[in-house]
């Protein structure tokens, strides 16, 4: 994921209906992690040690794919791996 992608504020989701609308930041963030191909399989890993970053990355792979997995590297630099087994795993295909 390039470096460029990530910079700037934060963008907050929508309220539409109960349901948090994606932003284009997650969107982007999503894209930037899916397998080209087929979206719905497992992504590439994302590491960070950044919690509003981390924040957004669970929340992108959390609305496109169903569910995401969180590994920590380093617990005293707040290093955590975030990725996801993909959407058909989340909804059992």
């Amino acid at each position: 994921m390039s470096k460029t992608l990530l910079q700037g504020q934060a963008a907050q989701p929508i309220k539409v209906g109960g349901i948090e609308a994606p932003t284009a930041r997650a969107k982007q963030i999503f894209d930037a992690m899916c397998n080209p191909t087929n979206w719905k399989l497992p992504t590439t890993a994302f590491i960070s040690s950044d919690p509003q970053l981390l924040r957004e990355v669970a929340y992108a792979l959390t609305f496109y794919c169903g569910g995401h997995e969180v590994t920590i590297l380093d617990l005293a630099t707040n290093t955590h791996k975030l990725r996801s087994c993909g959407y058909y795993q989340y909804v059992g295909a």
